[in-house]
């Protein structure tokens, strides 16, 4: 008999009133014995016919409110408990038609479609009870109506509270029998736990002769606790005589312990809730209230959490006068079901004191897939925003600082080789700055290849631990020239074998400062030389005076002698003047009386040669530090004879001095200086195109003139000449096409220093491969007619 379409004919075999209704309680089917009790009960219903909704019918007796709601109550229960058989009693009519009717719900278990099945008993026979004094009577008529229809344990009691009768159910719920049960009270149920003032009002209620529905502890005969709901009716006949009590218990133990441990799920949870540092609360669709946790009543001002429960923010004093645009959010969160997280707020506390929140809503989905409400969740985060703030205005202070500074500051990490730096640093190097992976602060292809061995040592050095503190100089490549840098660092961390895992340290451009302590050594040295050479000059001018005195001296006397010698051969005698002319063809007078004056002039003009390179030693090595007026004509000229040795097998000089030239105020010293590195710059550039051709000599010239407003000199040479990319960089610092260790890159760096910034002027260059270089000097000459004013 399976099948929903045999349901009519298997239900009209049933002997008691059935019917099959929906998961919405709209009747299905019912059966014949339904159908006629229907007729009997509410003619005009037709909610109890097929078709109709049970649960809401609007006439008969369960029209009735009370009984609509314990009908609708025991529905609901069977509906979401397949496990069990809810049941509803009610009554009808009045006086001597008074009756009762006892429904039981139970879950269809042919299929899935939620059906309910709801069996009518009539239970008014009971009234017939004074009239059938047998006990077996009253069994067979209640156990006829009722046992065979319900797994529900019922009891008829006595007006004065005895047991009468048991129904099987009540048998299988307690473990006793009908002979054990009859004739003794309900206490026989009770137990230990079994609550005294419960079953105290039990008897007051059964004494006056009125209902009561408990819950109440009862044991079973083998000790057992069962949580029990009692349903105790008083039955009356006609004249208002009670007759009986009629009891039905339902065991709900599981219900119980299921409802106790959601109870203790809530208490932890609203522990949980209440210890939270977070405001929590939370409200349905209607933006109504529907509870908070503890820290929420404080930032409020309200007294305890069930204070805010039905109220809206309006209402709530603290609420209303802020957070006013929450209700457009929220209302957009039930929309869309999208929270709105971790939004920061400020929130002023009834003191008045104002807070910074991070706030966050979510939706609420208790029953549906819709969200029916929000939650809205607000952290404190005021202190961590003020240390966050102060963390903020720290790192800015120190980011201007290292910023308007003019040293880099980096951090290496070692073990991943990634290196963080100030914008200072990225603009020292930036050809560094876009590196992944470093081994050192500054890459060592960077560094001056006479220097990076040095450097990469005291690296080594430092990550070793043979040094504790890193600070090297170094000439360093920043874009197309060398710098010089210092790097300074030191270990910050290492590992337990000692292996360094992270240096920090700073970098700074230090090559005006270098440039300038370079050029007061030099200038130190050629002052300390001048001196020396001037005192050398001073002691060779002395006795090469008194040398060519003497020589003069010689002579002259050779000339007086040999005039005297003369006079007296011719006054000799013949035979005297034999032996005499015998004596000058000896020593060959002739040869003498021709040689020894060239002798005498050549050692005379050897030493009036010492004596010009002397004074032009003295010129080149002036010892002066300060500006002076200066015949530059006579210093250049100087420097040309002092640099003889480094041209004169490779080139002829001439000059062009412009006699009308003044003095023009420069450092004597540093320009000789300059003069000389340009002559043996334009030397070397000869020899280099006399290697390919070494059959001519090159020619140097060196040309002075001036203007109103400046003196020129220019120094050319017809030597190799230089490509246009070496002009652009000839005056920077160790800049040099010469073999590494050969060349410092230095001289003219300085000369365009000396030149541009001590003297003002300017020092250029124009050069062409193959034809030769032009260095052409410039210098103001203000200062001369200032000068000549004071």
């Amino acid at each position: 008999m399976s099948g929903v379409h045999t349901w009519p004919t298997d239900l009209d075999i049933v002997p008691f009133e059935l019917a099959v209704l929906d998961s919405k309680g709209q009747v299905l089917l019912c059966n014949a014995s339904w159908r006629a009790w229907a007729d009997v009960m509410a003619p005009a219903e037709t909610a109890w016919r097929a078709g109709g909704n049970f649960l809401r019918a609007r006439s008969g007796p369960t029209a009735a409110t009370a009984v609509q709601l314990r009908i609708v109550t025991a529905f609901g229960c069977a509906l979401h408990d397949a496990k069990s058989a809810p049941s509803a009693s009610f009554s009808s009519g009045s006086g001597t038609n008074l009756g009762w009717h006892f429904l039981e719900f139970r879950t269809s278990t042919l299929d899935r479609a939620g059906r309910i099945f709801v069996s009518h008993t009539n239970i008014s026979s009971a009234r017939d009870l004074d009239r059938e004094p047998h006990a077996e009577n009253v069994e067979e008529q209640f156990g006829r109506l009722v046992a065979r229809h319900t797994d529900r344990a019922i009891m008829i009691l006595s007006p004065q509270g005895q047991i009468e009768w048991v129904n099987p159910g009540f048998t299988q719920l307690t473990g006793y029998s009908a002979e054990e049960a009859v004739g003794q009270t309900p206490d026989i149920l009770h137990g230990p736990e079994t609550d005294q003032k419960t079953s105290a009002l039990i008897q007051q209620r059964v004494g006056s002769g009125l209902g009561v529905d408990t819950e109440i502890i009862h044991y079973t005969k083998a000790g057992k606790p069962l949580w029990i709901r009692s349903e105790i009716r008083p039955t009356r006949d006609c004249h208002g005589r009670l007759e009986y009590f009629v009891a039905l218990e339902v065991d709900i133990t599981e219900g119980k312990r299921h409802a106790e441990k959601l109870i203790a799920e809530r208490n932890l949870l609203t522990t949980i809730i209440n210890g939270l540092p977070q405001m929590i609360v939370w409200k349905d669709h209607h933006s109504t209230y529907r509870g908070c946790n503890e820290r929420f009543v404080q930032a409020v001002g309200l007294s305890c959490p069930a204070d805010i429960i039905g109220l809206t923010r309006d209402q709530v004093p603290a609420l209303a006068r802020q957070l006013s645009h929450h209700d457009d959010i929220d209302r957009q969160i039930v929309v869309t079901g999208i929270p709105v997280l971790r939004i920061r707020e400020t929130f002023r506390l009834p003191s008045g004191e104002e807070r910074i929140m991070s706030v966050s809503r979510l939706p609420l989905y208790p029953t549906s897939a819709a969200a029916s409400g929000i939650l809205f969740i607000g952290e404190d985060i005021t202190e961590e925003e003020q240390i966050a703030q102060k963390i903020r205005e720290d790192e800015e202070r120190w980011t201007l600082a290292l910023e308007a500074n003019s040293v880099g500051v980096w951090d290496l990490d070692l073990t991943t080789k990634a290196l963080t730096s100030s914008r200072r640093w990225s603009e020292l190097l930036p050809e560094a700055s876009g590196k992944h992976a470093v081994d050192s602060p500054i890459p060592a292809e960077l560094v001056h290849p006479d220097d990076r061995p040095r450097y990469l040592s005291e690296w080594s050095a430092l990550l070793s631990g043979l040094i504790t503190t890193l600070g090297t100089v170094a000439r360093v490549r920043i874009g197309e020239s060398f710098r010089f840098v210092v790097v300074r660092g030191r270990v910050a961390k290492r590992n337990d074998l000692g292996h360094a895992l992270r240096a920090v340290g700073t970098l700074a451009d230090i090559h005006e400062a270098k440039l300038s302590q370079m050029q007061a050594a030099t200038a130190t040295k050629l002052e300390s030389i001048g001196q020396l050479a001037a005192g050398i000059a001073h002691e060779i001018n002395t006795p090469t005076q008194y040398v060519g005195d003497n020589v003069r001296f010689l002579g002259d006397s050779f000339k007086q002698l040999l005039a005297l010698f003369d006079e007296r051969l011719e006054a000799l005698t013949p035979a005297s003047g034999a032996s005499a002319a015998s004596r000058v063809d000896e020593v060959d007078l002739p040869y003498l009386r021709e040689e020894i004056p060239k002798a005498v002039a050549q050692s005379l003009e050897g030493i009036e040669r010492i004596g010009k390179i002397v004074g032009a030693m003295k010129e080149f090595s002036h010892p002066g530090q300060d500006r002076t007026l200066t015949d530059i004509n006579r210093a250049i000229a100087s420097t040309i004879m002092v640099a003889t040795n480094e041209w004169k097998y490779l080139a002829d000089i001439k000059t062009e001095f412009d006699a009308t030239l003044p003095q023009v105020p420069v450092f004597p010293g540093e320009f000789n200086q300059v003069i000389l590195n340009i002559i043996v710059n334009a030397a070397h550039a000869i020899g280099e195109s006399a290697a390919a051709n070494s059959s001519t000599k090159g020619t140097i010239r060196v040309v002075t003139s001036h203007t109103d407003h400046e003196l020129e000199v220019s120094i050319s040479d017809n030597g190799c000449g230089m490509p246009r990319q070496i002009q652009e960089r000839i005056f920077d610092p160790f800049f040099t096409t010469k073999p590494v260790g050969k060349g410092t890159g230095q001289g003219l760096a300085i000369a365009h220093n000396v030149i541009v910034q001590k003297h003002g002027g300017s020092l250029t260059v124009s050069s062409e491969v193959g034809r030769g270089t032009t260095f052409v000097i410039r210098l103001p000459l203000e200062a001369t007619s200032a000068a000549a004013a004071a």
